[in-house]
């Protein structure tokens, strides 16, 4: 199914960045890297019936960003486009896990836990979001696992 997928604006401590790097995985397929650059729409092919972890990255010459991202079909907006931002991108990181796993989804409300992850950590990536791919595998994770690590 094509899906429209409009690339934000970079964070202002990107802004030298040369392109957006975008690509999606589901359990059964992949695509990309497709470059693009902010502010552009690119047209996904993503499964119509399964769910696919969008992710686009920071192009900095060989180095890549963490990534912005987007959940399909969860983050689909009104307007029938992907708005892929950190959040998402951090929640979209948890769901490639899954998919890479072979699983068809994610057992996780990922736009609450996107929600909850960027509302209770200063930095939602001080704690890998792979980490609990575990709990959220064995039904029991709370929103109360993200809790900001000590500083040292």
């Amino acid at each position: 199914m094509l899906v429209s997928v409009v690339l934000p604006v970079f964070p202002e401590t990107w802004a030298t960045a040369d392109a957006w790097e975008l690509c999606w995985v589901s359990r059964d397929d992949s695509g990309g890297p497709i470059r693009a650059l902010p502010g552009s729409t690119v047209a996904l092919a993503l499964p119509r019936y399964g769910e696919a972890a969008v992710l686009c990255k920071a192009v900095f010459g060989a180095h890549r960003s963490l990534p912005y991202g987007a959940a399909w079909p969860q983050s689909l907006g009104e307007d029938g486009c992907l708005r892929p931002d950190a959040a998402g991108g951090y929640a979209a990181s948890l769901a490639l896990v899954f998919y890479r796993a072979g699983r068809l989804s994610c057992p996780l409300d990922l736009g609450r836990f996107a929600s909850e992850a960027s509302t209770r950590l200063a930095d939602a990536w001080d704690l890998d979001p792979a980490t609990f791919a575990p709990i959220v595998d064995e039904r029991r994770f709370r929103a109360d696992h993200l809790r900001q690590p000590g500083r040292v």
